[in-house]
C-alpha cells in the first residue's frame, strides 16, 4: 500500500486490492502510485452496484473461510451488502467493518503455533455481525474524524528475537 500501516509490521497483516481487473506488468518504480477504483459510492452511502460484483463477494468470503485467517477487513457498506445476500452464514463473522478499506481488504493472520512472543487478537464476537454494531458505522459518531494525536509515539522497542536476528554476523 502507498501509504503504509503501522499494523503491518508484524508479518500478520497484508493488504489484497478489490480491483480484480487483469493488468499488465507494472514496474516497481510505478506500484506507490498506482489508483483502484473504490467499491462504494462517492458519497458513502452504499456500495457501488457498478462496481461491486460476485467476483469479489467470492474473493471476500474466500479469505474469511481460510485456514489461518482471523479477520477480514472491509468498508462498512461492503459488509452491510454481504449481510444483505448472506446474513447467517458463518464466515461473514470473520468480515469486520473498518475505514477506508473501500478498495482492499485487510487480512490479519492469526500467530503462527509455537510463536510464545505472538498475541493473537481476540476472537471476533459471536454471530455475523450484521446486528447493531454494523449499523453503528453509518452513524453520526463513527463518521467524526479521530482527533489528532497530542504528539507521536516513539517507536516501539525491538523484540529480542528481531535484535537477534539483526546482530547475527
Amino acid at each position: 500500500m502507498a501509504w503504509g500501516h503501522a499494523s503491518h509490521q508484524t508479518g500478520l497483516d497484508v493488504d489484497i486490492w478489490l480491483d480484480l481487473n487483469p493488468k499488465p506488468r507494472v514496474p516497481a518504480s510505478a506500484r506507490e502510485h498506482i489508483e483502484v477504483p473504490s467499491l462504494v459510492l462517492r458519497d458513502g452511502s452504499a456500495i457501488d452496484p457498478a462496481r461491486f460484483t460476485e467476483r469479489h463477494l467470492r474473493l471476500i468470503r474466500l479469505a474469511a473461510e481460510t485456514p489461518g485467517v482471523d479477520r477480514v477487513l472491509v468498508n462498512h457498506n461492503i459488509k452491510r451488502e454481504l449481510c444483505r445476500t448472506h446474513a447467517g452464514e458463518p464466515w461473514l463473522r470473520f468480515v469486520r467493518p473498518w475505514r477506508g478499506h473501500d478498495e482492499h481488504i485487510h487480512l490479519r493472520i492469526r500467530c503462527p503455533i509455537g510463536q510464545t512472543e505472538c498475541i493473537d487478537l481476540p476472537p471476533p464476537p459471536a454471530g455475523d455481525g450484521c446486528d447493531a454494531s454494523l449499523a453503528w458505522w453509518s452513524s453520526p459518531e463513527a463518521n467524526r474524524p479521530p482527533p489528532p494525536p497530542a504528539r507521536p509515539r516513539p517507536p516501539p522497542s525491538l523484540p529480542a528475537a528481531c535484535k537477534a536476528v539483526l546482530e547475527a554476523p
